[in-house]
Parts: C-alpha cells; sequence; structure tokens
C-alpha cells in the first residue's frame, strides 16, 4: 500500500511538556501523552486538527482468524459535530458525507476500496492495513429476532409471509409466518416453500416491528430482483438489481418504545439465483456519536499515515505521495469495455467511430455459448454468437443453431 520510504529530512524538534512529549516540524506540531499514548495533531497557529480519543483511543484484542493468531485492532479519534468525511474508494449507497454512517472496507464485484478518507477539516488519514476493514460501528448486523415482530393482523411472534406463483403477486401459493429474513447467501440460504420457482414468484413479508430500546436503528437491506420496501407507509426503496449481484440499502430509523412500525417488503426475483436478507443494529452508545473509528481484522500492530494541508488538494498530493503514482493506461487498455460472461442476446453497432478508443490490430471475442457448454468457447464445437474486433471494424458472427 505504501510506496515511498525514503522521505527527504525536514528541520524538527522534540521537547517534554509535563506528561506529554511535543514534535514540531515548520507546520505541524504532535503532542503525545506519556502514559497513554495519545496523539494530538496541531497545525503551526496551534489549532486542534484532530486528537486520538482520550481514556482508550486503542483498542487491540487477541484473536484468531482462519487458524492463525492474530489482534484485532481499532483507532479512535475525536470528531466535531459538524465534520465531513470522504473517500474511502468508490461504493455504492448513495452516501457522499460519511459522518455517522456506516463503511465495511473490502472488495466486492461492484465495489473499489481505498483505505484513505479526508475531512473536511483539512486532513486525511491512510489506514496502512490490507485485511478486512470497517469505519464506523464495528458491530455485525443481526437477525430480525433482536426486535418484537407482529404480523399482519397484529400477533405476535413475525410478519407474514405470502408466496405466490407469478411474479405481479397473483395466484397465492403459500402464507406462513417468519421471524426473519434471510437469503443472502447460497451456501447459508433460508428455507422458501417447497414448489417455490424463483424465476416466477413474488414474495411480500409484511406486519409491524416494535423496539425495546429507543433510538435511531439501523436497517440494512440485501437483495437483488425487484424490490420495495415501505415504513410506516412512506417508500424507503424502490431497485432492481440483477440476480447474482445483490447490494445492500442502508436505514436509520428513529424508533420509540411501546410503538409499533409498519413494514412491508415486496419482493420479484425474477432469477433462480437471487437474494434477500433484512437485518438490523440498535442504537449506538451515546460516547460513540461524535467519534471516528477505523478497525481491522488482521493485524500485529496499528499503522496510519496523518496528512495535513491548507487544503484538500494538498491532502490528496500527499496521498499520492505515500501510495504512488497511478499511470494512465496505454492506450491499447482504452475503449469499449465489456464485462459479461456470457450473452442471451447481443445488438451492437458495428461502426468503428461509435468506439473510437479502439486500436488498430487488436481484438476481443465477446461469446455466448449454450447451457449444455457452459464454459466452452470454441466457435467450431458449439452453438455461439460472437462478435470480434478486427482491423477497423467490428464484425458480428452468428451460427445459426439453436441459441437454447
Amino acid at each position: 500500500m505504501v510506496d515511498k520510504t525514503d522521505w527527504e529530512p525536514v528541520p524538527w524538534s522534540i521537547k517534554e511538556e509535563g506528561s506529554h512529549i511535543v514534535l514540531s516540524t515548520a507546520k505541524v506540531t504532535v503532542r503525545v501523552q506519556r502514559d497513554k499514548g495519545t496523539v494530538a495533531f496541531y497545525n503551526a497557529d496551534g489549532r486542534l486538527i484532530l486528537q486520538e480519543k482520550m481514556g482508550g483511543s486503542k483498542i487491540i484484542t487477541p484473536a484468531e482468524v482462519m487458524g492463525e493468531k492474530t489482534y484485532h485492532i481499532q483507532q479512535l479519534f475525536n470528531s466535531p459535530e459538524d465534520e465531513a468525511f470522504y473517500g474511502l474508494g468508490q461504493h455504492q449507497n448513495d452516501i457522499m458525507n460519511y459522518k455517522g454512517n456506516d463503511v465495511d472496507l473490502w472488495q466486492h464485484n461492484i465495489v473499489a476500496v481505498v483505505p484513505f478518507l479526508v475531512s473536511s477539516r483539512n486532513y486525511g488519514i491512510l489506514w496502512d492495513n490490507n485485511s478486512c476493514t470497517k469505519f464506523g460501528d464495528i458491530r455485525d448486523y443481526q437477525p430480525l429476532a433482536s426486535l418484537i415482530l407482529y404480523d399482519r393482523e397484529g400477533k405476535k411472534g413475525g410478519f407474514t409471509a405470502e408466496y405466490y406463483q407469478t411474479p405481479d403477486f397473483q395466484s397465492p401459493l403459500a402464507s406462513r409466518t417468519e421471524r426473519s429474513i434471510e437469503h443472502e447467501f447460497i451456501d447459508a440460504y433460508g428455507t422458501f416453500p417447497e414448489e417455490l420457482d424463483l424465476n416466477r414468484t413474488s414474495v411480500r413479508w409484511s406486519g409491524e416491528i416494535e423496539t425495546r430500546e429507543a433510538g435511531v436503528h439501523k436497517f440494512r437491506l440485501y437483495c437483488s430482483g425487484y424490490t420495495k420496501m415501505w415504513w410506516n407507509g412512506k417508500l424507503m426503496v424502490d431497485s432492481w438489481r440483477q440476480g447474482w449481484l445483490p447490494w445492500t440499502h442502508l436505514m436509520r430509523l428513529p424508533m420509540e418504545t411501546g410503538k409499533r412500525y409498519a413494514i412491508r417488503i415486496e419482493w420479484a426475483p425474477r432469477s433462480g439465483q437471487a437474494f434477500i436478507g433484512f437485518k438490523h443494529l440498535g442504537p449506538e452508545n451515546e460516547e460513540n456519536k461524535n467519534t471516528l473509528s477505523l478497525w481491522s481484522e488482521v493485524a500485529d500492530q496499528i499503522d496510519y499515515y496523518f496528512v495535513y494541508g491548507d487544503h484538500l488538494d494538498q491532502v490528496i498530493r500527499g496521498y499520492r505521495e505515500i501510495t504512488g503514482k497511478a499511470p494512465m493506461m496505454p492506450k491499447w487498455a482504452m475503449g469499449l469495455w465489456q464485462c459479461r460472461e456470457r450473452y442471451r442476446s447481443l445488438t451492437i453497432g458495428t461502426r468503428q467511430e461509435e468506439f473510437p478508443g479502439m486500436l488498430k490490430e487488436r481484438s476481443f471475442e465477446i461469446v455466448w455459448v449454450n447451457k449444455e457448454n457452459p464454459a466452452g468457447f470454441d466457435l467450431d464445437g458449439a452453438p455461439a454468437q460472437a462478435v470480434r474486433y478486427d482491423g477497423n471494424e467490428l464484425v458480428v458472427i452468428q451460427k445459426k443453431q439453436s441459441m437454447d
């Protein structure tokens, strides 16, 4: 992660001030508390930029991960209420300012993780750890059983789950009470009615939720296919995703004790491989309300880089200096990018001017093959359809055999 290890020396000084050790350069002063190791960063004018949380900013917990003895680590900083956080890579939850939100920092098909955040206070933190990392709340989402659930008729014990034989909620198939919605992973799939066909079905969960603890509750709806969710009659989620590519919708909802909240989730997967899960977290401790937290699953020690500048451009420059300059891709890597395993149908232009980034003498193939030969790319040996780039134009190659 860190590319630059040879740094030009700068003038600095160090001194002791009571219970602190003070390290200073021309632009930044760092005060380290002797007994706790708590660090605070100040600018040249003596203004506080960032301070680790007093009374326990570094948490190192012995752990075992995949049979290896290691440590979980967590670093806590104070964060003023009006501070904003940006960065952390490319995520899919429509969140710009991450203050008060939670981000899982591990790679997914549609997520690019960069463990560098920038603050509206003109500093950045590079979290130097390659393991699974969490920004914000480190708790794992829990099943809905931690709440009090009611069915559509107001009976305690779970939601009313209605299964239909069509994707438009027609032709009822089954109805039952369910205490959870957990169909998130192929290897840990919940139980559907035996006759259910995900390609054609639709499901509706409805009822009410009550909490034993007042405060802001967090909910995570993880889904693919067509999904809608209403909370107290308000539409919160209206989403479509390809069956094999689910993702999360995150909600922070205030709840009072003794009050029921109506909920309805409608799902039409329209795919033999589709996913849905709905989980919950209770209110965080008040002491964590204005805290910046970074946690990693595997580490020997806590490592982070503090980057400060007069404005955010200087902060980004510091990040690039630490991690190295990203080179521009060569021309042959630019142009038309196809990201699919296969196509059941294909319509594409054939004029080169539609794809000006393509370079002469480069070629590629996009192949669809029949389900009896799902991994084959032999154009002569299986019914197939392909697009090949040759010289100046895209050529569509079609076999006349059946594509079923």
